[in-house]
């Protein structure tokens, strides 16, 4: 039994995790789980945010998921976490921001004497020991709890490589994503086994042929064009404290600095289209991005791409552009780190494993026999032929493909999908 975990304090929005809170209800539905999310979630009726305006409760095809109805929310396998617990902790710190920041910093006592006895409860109702958490932040009074007790927590995030643009990912590590070192010692291993028998490497253009959707397919030709501007800056949230906490370092100064070192006519600036604040910025709108282009438009128009944790900079990579990433997070590994400093490009090796072994399938997020083969610790050659397996069948394309020589099978995985480039 896998037990989806919803928790976020943050205050840009009632319920900031509602999507999550939908899509953990519906693996819980197809599994006979259970799932742990905060009172807002389990109290509030599905109604009230449909009214309001949310996507999460309205948009079928974007969030992937079976839209939850009133009743849904009066099955006994939804556990709460209290307001309660949590109001004496905000009276404590003077506010909702401090009392979570200081929850991601360290275990709180209460919350994890909480946690601990509703393992119990829900392992005593639902008959069944919890093979894993699943979480979209790392919160230490969970991992402490969950390690004390020897459950594996699944820490996920939506992948770098985002709808409309390419096919849905996700990053799944049991570490923190934003501290823990799986990219580089999971490359590592890789390269191990690649050392020990040859694992199949794809040139950068043919990793984006298997994870762009196929209407997306013409953005290749621009590959090879010039950029315009030496520096993008891709911005994040305006104020998020799951990284806020460890650090002042924000967008503002980012932008201030980046300023200093390129000049105004050599930044071009992207919003993050779904910040919750509305950052604008009026100092640079001179080089902001327009809207609704594409991110590899965006990239493509510059040389370096900077960000604070962005996923973005492997995406640069992936179009042959370079990265400097400077908070700990799955790109930071193979970026440059400092604002002042040079940028880097990884080769298509790690690319690759970044690609198609590292990031997962969206789907696989939920797919019970997926995470129970996960936490059987396979290879990571194991792990990639899994993920390339699916990317080849879905698109149709041979996978006899899979073992071409790096550069030699682009033009065949677009002819198997109807597409031929103008290049």
């Amino acid at each position: 039994m896998f037990i989806p975990f919803v928790f976020n304090m943050s205050t840009f929005n009632e319920a900031p995790y509602l999507w999550w809170f939908y899509k953990g209800l519906d693996f819980v539905k197809r599994t006979n789980s259970a799932i742990v999310a905060q009172e807002i979630y389990c109290d509030t009726p599905v109604s009230y945010f449909v009214s309001a305006g949310r996507s999460e409760a309205i948009n079928k095809q974007r969030w992937g998921y079976s839209m939850p109805k009133n009743q849904d929310l009066r099955t006994d396998r939804i556990y709460k976490i209290p307001d309660a617990l949590l109001e004496p902790l905000i009276r404590e710190k003077g506010s909702v921001s401090d009392a979570f920041c200081y929850l991601l910093k360290q275990p709180d006592a209460d919350l994890c004497a909480f946690l601990d006895k509703l393992i119990v409860r829900i392992e005593s109702e639902r008959r069944e020991k919890i093979e894993g958490f699943i979480t979209l932040m790392a919160l230490p009074s969970l991992t402490k709890v969950a390690h004390d007790r020897g459950i594996p927590v699944i820490h996920f995030e939506l992948g770098c490589l985002r709808d409309p643009t390419y096919l849905k990912t996700a990053f799944w590590d049991l570490q923190d994503l934003q501290g823990g070192d799986s990219v580089e010692r999971r490359w590592e291993r890789f390269q191990r086994e690649h050392e020990q028998r040859p694992i199949p490497m794809f040139s950068k253009r043919e990793c984006l042929a298997l994870l762009l959707e196929k209407e997306k397919l013409p953005l290749l030709d621009g590959y090879d064009r010039r950029p315009v501007k030496q520096i993008g800056v891709a911005l994040g949230y305006t104020t998020y404290e799951i990284f806020s906490y460890k650090t002042h370092l924000n967008d503002s100064e980012l932008l201030y600095r980046v300023r200093q070192k390129y000049g105004m006519d050599q930044m071009l600036i992207r919003r993050h289209p779904g910040d919750p604040y509305g950052g604008q910025y009026p100092r640079y709108a001179s080089a902001m991005d327009k809207p609704k282009r594409s991110m590899p438009d965006f990239i493509l128009d510059c040389e370096t791409v900077i960000s604070l944790l962005s996923g973005t900079g492997i995406e640069a990579m992936l179009w042959g552009r370079k990265a400097i990433t400077l908070l700990p997070s799955p790109s930071y590994f193979a970026s440059g780190h400092e604002i002042e400093g040079e940028g880097k490009c990884a080769d298509e090796g790690f690319i690759s494993f970044f690609a198609f072994c590292y990031l997962i399938p969206l789907e696989f997020l939920t797919d019970l026999d997926y995470l129970r083969w996960r936490l059987t610790m396979p290879t990571e050659r194991e792990i990639y032929f899994k993920h390339l397996d699916l990317y080849f069948k879905r698109k149709a394309i041979p996978t006899d493909l899979i073992f071409g020589t790096p550069g030699s099978r682009l033009d065949r995985m677009l002819s198997a999908q109807g597409v031929r480039l103008k290049g």
